[in-house]
């Protein structure tokens, strides 16, 4: 191809050093194509044009229809002949946004402006002239200056006038006379602010704003540029680019030069493609251009090449069209391609796909050996060390593909085993393998090497070199089956890290315990013991006496235990002293599960009894490890030692108990050294959790599941990888999710499932050179975005889509120099850098209001809309509407998949709601004020810099107005007026009935006699009633229970009972008798009665049954007795309901109240009624209010009803807070509404918290 011309001004050479400091270039099989056609919702997969709107959505123009595209879904918009509010046409080739926001549409007998509040279009008077033929729209621009320029076929040029919706033509002159245009595919605005129109025939014109023409620009005719001209692009350099079927040209306004390229001139050139129709310069500078037949290339300014992206059908991310005719880069950084018949393509300049390391094929016996366990890269060479679970090492070169394999070979210098745990290359290049067989160093040029830690794989049933660390001063760093080792390669000096599991009495005491049993006869002993026995010994001491008990045994460190082991009994079988805890035992010989302790007692005369058990696996005669060299003493034994003897040894053995502070440390699955923190090796363990050891002093501190400062969600201690990031924070891998320790507060925070990861069993971590953390799991790869903004921390999960190599992923991880991350799982290696997170902020658009379920846009007579709906900050809602539910989506197209939503209605809502889905539905919105909130994260954890904010009215209803409460003081007054005059009547004839008068008095004292009686009678009822209830509350150790009740004027016959079963079953009862005074108090009598002979019969149901049935055939007439009955056993609750309030449940772990109502009639008012029954489990923290009607029918001094809803609401409000305080909540709660009235009704509680 000849060379365009490498004339380059100032600013050109400027902005070439720049790119080439910046730049990246990127190769074609790096870029992720992604298409969308038919299938995805496209009306059309010929893609004529694409803008992005100021909202963020996506507009195309087809062959058949125009869509909107927000990220999730297409919106396509047709003509409809029976509705003139519809588009015209369905070919759409031009679609621009003016100043103000509007949206103008034009193609084939199509030019409308998009009413965006009304989702309807509204058409333009286009003049035709004397043309009879219907324009075809090709090209539409938007000036700075707001002007709208209209791009035809035979029509030429129009200014459109947005105040009268008409079109004006603008004439074309060529040689002082104006021509019949061509098609105006291209109107363009240059720096300098000139118009410029591409004719498809005649050539490039400028619009001269003097005499309001378009004139011949700078000779730019046919002659010159060719003709059958499709588009114009003004670059950076001060060069127009101008396209056409046959050329491509580029005019240098500098110096007014010409110059063709020859790849896209029809004139005898092979590599010929036919048309450039459409050109897009990106973010970075480069060029794109769209062929009509050739595909898409791109064009860098810097060394001044094409890039021809060629179709690839065996790659499903490659772009596969050859006919390319729209470009658009969106305000995210992606650029768009459409396309002739083959749909839309999508494609991220910065995103590429993961690279994948795979195990040969002829190598792999598709089995759990070819799985990946550790992985290296060599910062010398190009080679990556890739480790198997069964195939020993690769080391492969990742440019040319070749690989070395080093597997064990038991007649040669091999390495030791095939089993792989480890990786590292230290400062020579040399390779370090960690496996189930000891350390190797390994020349991977010369394939020779050195062994280590052969000697200690006899001393474990399994050794493992789990993982492989080197400090700058070159120490290595060994975490393995026995705990942590240093070794010093220049010296082959070992150092362990000192442990329970290795530490040993010093070699004075040692010698002098041998000693002592080689030369002096047991009192009693259980020696040499087998396998899988449990054998004892009884002896007497006929005076006090001074021993040394002495045992050796088998204990292993990660399960904290001892499996051979032997104690001392005395006559009263009472445990004298035992061997039975691991973490006071010490190394003796041979493996290091062989475990000794001694310890001296004054034994007082008596009888005692020595025992000793074993396991099976490993005993005297068939160790299963290195066998301890004085292995007769495998067991118990007794000596007895004189005076001088046991203050010796006393003070011997005390003095190694007490400098034998160690870690309970083994089985070290991985070490971290601090950058943060001076001389701190972080050590994750199996089945102990994380270790802090400070390498100089040897303090030490254990974080488990026991610790305080751990959460409670921890079930195992197990850690499987540490890290500790650039800012000093420590996070590891357990089966419980991924911890984070902050070491300066010593706080430990759990991210579970809950927060967004895929899976809580998550495995390597690495930082990148952003801050983000990328995380291993058995469910693939996920990235933490660590937000400086106060955002909460987001996770991003990778999937196949981005290259992995499969889902399933082992503790295989590395970083090199240079940024770049690998990760190992079952089916290969995954290698890359990661990029800068995306950091444009997304746009939040709002896709639908509907009320009652109905769209605003279908009833646009009921709309509360008075402008766009994403230009609505304010809205009012008639009281009928107060069902409301809000369409969304968060726009950035890069990864929309990932995007994430978060709204609160305050009012509403307490806390923002985060979300995938795209809408919020609020129904049953009580009269009042609300404001509605929404704001996005991108898929890289980036959030939204501005909140979306809708407020809203909700109007009351018509009854409720102020109009409404003047007219019920309007009525008040009259009726007292009413009042006041029929009183004054009867005030008139007072005097006339004096005989009346005295017979009244009568009356009230017989009134008064029969109202002392009747208030004797109530007092005897409620001190009925309070006897029925419990004296006392049950005390269990997992729930706090308390109660409460007010007896009203009139006794209600309200009741609550427990009863706790032999097997810890707690029920419960709360009732309330119809009736009051002593009736009532008869009825509550009978139930608890009744109560106290079904309590212990575990089904509700059936006690429920036989209560009506025994009420029925008491005969109490009217009577009946609603009540609720529950029963906890443990964490799991039973209950139903017979006419009584709903129960109240608060959830702790997502605090929310959940309601339980349960219908059912009355007890004694029906047989055989199908009670509902309801069963769940509870938790930490759960809370249960049960209450009676009294406290929801409170009525206050307005005769309102206190209500279900505000009782919810004030438990809800102190659910969290212990019993007693809830019950003086709602006491204040109630008191409050009735002014400290006396209720009408009784009014009881019941409050039981799960601890």
């Amino acid at each position: 191809m000849k060379q365009i011309k490498r004339y380059f001004d100032l600013k050109f050479i400027i902005i070439c050093f720049l790119y080439l400091l910046t730049n990246i270039l990127h190769a074609q099989e790096n870029f992720v194509f992604e298409n969308f056609s038919i299938p995805q919702g496209l009306s059309n997969p010929t893609i004529n044009t694409i803008i992005e709107d100021k909202y963020g959505f996506l507009w195309l123009g087809t062959d058949d229809g125009l869509s909107r595209y927000d990220g999730y879904e297409f919106k396509v918009y047709k003509n409809n002949p029976s509705d003139s509010t519809s588009l015209p046409g369905n070919t759409i080739y031009a679609i621009s946004e003016d100043n103000n926001g509007n949206l103008w549409i034009g193609g084939n007998n199509v030019l409308v402006k998009y009413d965006r509040k009304n989702d309807k279009f509204i058409r333009v008077n286009f003049d035709r002239g004397q043309n009879i033929n219907q324009p075809t729209i090709y090209s539409i621009l938007v000036d700075k200056h707001n002007n709208i320029w209209i791009g035809t076929d035979a029509f030429g040029v129009h200014l459109l006038n947005p105040e009268n919706m008409k079109t004006k033509k603008i004439p074309f002159i060529l040689n002082n006379e104006e021509i019949f245009n061509g098609y105006i595919h291209s109107i363009i605005e240059t720096s300098n602010q000139e118009i410029l129109a591409l004719d498809y025939g005649a050539g490039v014109f400028y619009f001269n704003k003097e005499v309001n023409n378009f004139q011949l620009y700078n000779n730019l005719d046919r002659e010159k540029v060719g003709g059958s001209l499709l588009v114009l692009h003004e670059d950076e350099f001060n060069k127009i680019w101008i396209g056409g079927e046959n050329s491509l040209v580029i005019y240098n306004r500098n110096n007014k030069s010409l110059e063709k390229v020859e790849r896209f001139t029809r004139l005898n050139s092979p590599e010929f493609t036919n048309g450039v129709i459409n050109i897009l310069k990106d973010k970075a500078g480069f060029l794109w251009l769209a062929t009509l037949d050739d595909g898409l290339y791109r064009y860098n300014p810097v060394d001044n090449n094409f890039f021809h992206f060629t179709g690839n059908s065996n790659n499903k991310n490659s772009i596969k069209s050859t006919g390319i005719l729209s470009l658009f880069q969106d305000s995210f950084g992606n650029i768009w391609i459409g396309t002739r018949l083959d749909g839309l393509y999508k494609v991220d300049p910065n995103k590429q796909p993961m690279n994948v390391i795979r195990i040969p094929d002829k190598l792999k016996t598709n089995s759990p050996s070819d799985k990946i366990t550790a992985v290296a890269k060599s910062e010398k060479y190009d080679n990556v060390a890739i480790g198997t679970a069964g195939l020993g090492v690769f080391w492969k070169n990742i440019q040319d593909d070749s690989y070395k394999n080093f597997k064990f070979d038991k007649n040669s210098n091999s390495i030791s085993s095939n089993n792989i745990f480890a990786l590292t290359i230290d400062a020579d290049n040399n390779l370090w393998i960690g496996t189930d067989a000891g350390l190797n160093q390994l020349n991977p040029i010369s394939g020779k090497g050195n062994k280590y830690f052969s000697e200690k794989v006899r001393l474990y049933t399994g050794f493992f070199i789990n993982d492989l660390k080197f400090d700058k001063a070159g120490r290595l760093f060994v975490a393995n089956s026995g705990g942590v080792d240093i070794l010093y390669p220049g010296q082959n000096i070992i150092k362990q890290i000192p442990s329970i599991s290795n530490r040993e009495f010093k070699p004075e005491l040692q010698s002098a315990i041998i000693n002592l049993v080689n030369s002096s006869p047991p009192i009693a002993s259980i020696l040499k013991v087998t396998e899988q026995k449990l054998l004892e010994k009884e002896f007497e001491v006929s005076d006090s006496t001074k021993i040394i008990i002495i045992g050796v045994g088998e204990g292993q460190n990660f399960l904290e235990k001892m499996f051979d082991y032997g104690w001392l009994e005395d006559s009263n079988k009472k445990i004298v002293w035992s061997m039975n805890k691991y973490s006071n035992s010490f190394h003796f010989e041979g493996g290091m599960k062989i475990r000794i302790m001694a310890h001296t007692l004054q034994l007082k005369k008596g009888k005692y009894k020595l025992k000793f058990q074993t396991d099976v696996g490993n005993s005297y005669g068939s160790f299963n490890v290195q066998a301890p060299k004085d292995s007769t003493m495998y067991g118990i034994q007794v000596i007895k030692i004189n005076d001088k003897q046991f203050n010796d040894f006393t003070d011997r053995i005390q003095e190694e108990n007490k400098n034998s502070d160690y870690m309970l440390l083994e089985e070290a699955n991985s070490i971290a050294l601090s950058k943060s923190y001076e001389n701190i090796l972080w050590i994750g363990t199996l089945n102990q959790g994380l270790f802090k050891y400070n390498l100089n002093t040897g303090e030490f501190r254990q974080y488990n599941k026991n610790a305080e400062a751990v959460s409670d969600i921890v079930t195992s201690n197990d850690v499987y990888y540490v890290l500790e990031d650039s800012k000093g924070i420590v996070w590891f891998s357990t089966p419980n999710g991924l911890g984070k320790l902050d070491p300066k507060t010593e706080k430990i925070e759990f991210f579970t499932e809950d927060d967004g990861l895929p899976t809580n069993l998550v495995g390597a971590i690495q930082e990148d050179n952003y801050g983000n953390l990328w995380i291993s799991s058995a469910a693939g790869l996920t990235t933490l975005v660590r937000n400086e903004t106060g955002e909460k921390e987001t996770f991003i999960n990778i999937d196949i889509k981005d290259g992995l190599q499969g889902y399933s992923f082992s503790l295989a991880s590395w970083k090199a120099n240079n940024g770049e991350l690998f990760f190992g799982g079952d089916n290969g290696v995954n290698y890359f850098i990661p990029g800068r997170t995306n950091q444009t902020k997304p746009k939040i658009v709002l896709t639908d209001l509907k009320i009652s379920d109905v769209s605003v846009f279908n009833d646009i007579t009921t709309s509360p809309l008075k402008k766009d709906l994403n230009d609505t900050d304010e809205l009012t809602l008639d009281y009928s509407q107060n069902d409301i539910s809000f369409q969304f989506a968060p726009i950035h197209y890069s990864r929309p998949e990932r995007n994430l939503i978060a709204y609160k209605l305050e009012g509403f809502n307490k806390d923002w709601v985060y979300s995938k889905l795209h809408f919020a539905s609020f129904t049953n919105l009580e009269p009042g004020e609300y404001t509605f909130r929404l704001k996005a994260a991108n898929g890289d954890g980036v959030w939204s810099e501005n909140e979306k904010v809708i407020h809203i009215e909700v109007l009351p209803p018509y009854w409720r107005t102020t109009f409404a409460y003047i007219g019920y003081g309007l009525l008040f007054v009259g009726f007292v007026f009413g009042v006041d005059r029929v009183q004054r009547r009867r005030l008139l004839t007072k005097a006339r009935n004096t005989a009346a008068i005295k017979e009244a008095q009568l009356r009230a004292q017989l009134a008064e006699t029969e109202n002392e009686r009747k208030s004797k009678e109530l007092e005897e009822a409620r001190q009925l009633q309070l006897s029925m209830l419990p004296k006392t509350l049950p005390k269990l150790p997992h729930l706090d229970i308390a109660v409460y009740m007010k007896t009203a004027t009139e006794v209600g016959g309200d009741y609550y009972d427990f009863n706790v079963g032999m097997d810890g079953t707690l029920t419960v009862v709360i009732g309330d008798a119809t009736g009051h005074g002593m009736r009532a108090g008869t009825m509550v009598t009978s139930a608890k009665s009744l109560f106290n002979s079904y309590a212990a019969n575990p089904d509700i149901i059936f006690t429920f049954r036989e209560m009506t049935r025994c009420i029925k055939q008491m005969q109490f007439q009217s009577l009946a007795m609603s009540m609720t009955m529950l029963k906890i056993q443990n964490n799991r609750l039973i209950m139903s309901a017979a006419g009584m309030p709903p129960v109240y449940l608060f959830r702790n772990k997502h605090k929310i109240t959940e309601e339980h109502l349960m219908e059912g009639m009355p007890l004694g008012t029906m047989e055989n009624f199908p009670y509902e029954l309801k069963k769940m489990q509870l938790f930490k923290g759960d809370t249960l209010l049960l209450m009676s009607d009294g406290f929801p029918e409170l009525q206050n001094e307005q005769k309102e009803i206190y209500g279900y809803k505000r009782a919810m609401n004030a438990f809800e409000e102190v659910a969290e807070r212990v019993p007693e305080e809830i019950i003086t909540h709602l006491k204040a709660e109630g008191s409050h509404w009735v002014n400290d009235k006396d209720p009408e009704d009784d009014v009881t509680f019941v409050v039981i918290k799960i601890k």
